[in-house]
């Protein structure tokens, strides 16, 4: 009879070592998951950060200088009504900025505005 109890109670512990092993290799994979699946997102949110930031950054120099490039051509023309709206009449007509003159130049071009 106790033959029989202990080969029951190793029985015993071997299934509960093998369930409890069976547990935590499951806990393990849905962690593992879990980490994969936010490591993922973490990196997808730091690259969509970079790439919006460069994008604005760029935008920002391209349109500082389509705006100078538009002078250019406008000097060209002798555009003064574009020249005060776009490029230099904002700085002159306001009083805090304390300007009374600007002067605009490339080698061939000038435009000024009193």
């Amino acid at each position: 009879m106790y033959k029989k109890i202990k080969k029951m109670m190793i029985l015993s512990s071997i299934a509960g070592l093998i369930f409890i092993s069976f547990v935590i290799i499951f806990y393990n994979m849905v962690s593992w998951k879990k980490f994969s699946e936010d490591y993922k997102i973490q990196k997808e949110e730091k690259v969509d950060y970079f790439f919006d930031d460069q994008r604005d950054d760029l935008e920002s120099i391209l349109n500082s200088h389509a705006v100078w490039t538009d002078a250019l051509e406008n000097i060209k023309l002798r555009n003064e009504k574009w020249l005060n709206d776009n490029a230099t009449g904002y700085i002159v007509g306001h009083p805090s900025y304390n300007v009374d003159f600007i002067y605009i130049a490339n080698a061939t071009e000038t435009f000024s505005m009193l």
